[in-house]
């Protein structure tokens, strides 16, 4: 699925002067949130607001390969827990307020059962075409239930598809290490290491 030109994107794009941070920014180039890889044993991101360096939300994972990751929110103090679910396919899911979302490859789903799914944001990863990964948060959809902390959810959202960018990039390139023992996958990815 293709991203819709009329709604708010952000891009993936790396910090010209930090090597572990990652700025989501807008086509205009106005950064919206600052992503920081904390180096360590086990997997910790920090997602902060570019205007006030607060600290808008923390992912941590024993790796950044591991199939649950908890999402700690600041201002108000929340913890959600997003779970790999998938068997077969690429599937995360996490609850918020009294919603359960999926993300299924690059489109993130409330799930309403048994009603179909409402689709609420999509991405769309760097390729030949588009130089870096993009998101796009569909806020008519949003817009149709009754959610108290929409900005909350927004945050929750991206630092979800960042949590799961580093776990599905990882994977891709051990395959790539594997499948040819010496040459590395050529193509580039502008959210290496997220």
């Amino acid at each position: 699925m293709s991203l819709d030109q009329n709604l708010f994107t952000l891009l993936f794009a790396p910090n010209k002067n930090h090597p572990n941070v990652t700025d989501l920014v807008d086509p205009s180039g106005t950064v919206h949130y600052h992503k920081r890889r904390v180096p360590g044993q086990e997997y910790k991101i920090e997602v902060f607001d570019p205007l006030s360096e607060s600290l808008l939300i923390t992912a941590t994972a024993p790796s950044p390969s591991s199939k649950t990751k908890a999402l700690e929110l600041y201002n108000p103090t929340s913890v959600v827990e997003i779970k790999y679910t998938g068997t077969i396919s690429f599937k995360w899911s996490f609850k918020w307020e009294e919603h359960d979302f999926e993300w299924k490859r690059e489109q993130c789903f409330l799930i309403r059962k048994p009603d179909p799914p409402v689709l609420v944001a999509i991405t769309k990863e760097a390729n030949r075409q588009v130089k870096t990964a993009q998101v796009q948060m569909l806020d008519y959809n949003l817009n149709r239930f009754d959610i108290d902390d929409r900005k909350g959810l927004e945050i929750i959202i991206l630092t979800c598809i960042m949590g799961m960018l580093a776990c599905h990039l990882r994977v891709r390139f051990r395959i790539a290490i594997h499948s040819t023992r010496v040459q590395l996958e050529s193509r580039p990815f502008a959210v290496s290491e997220i």
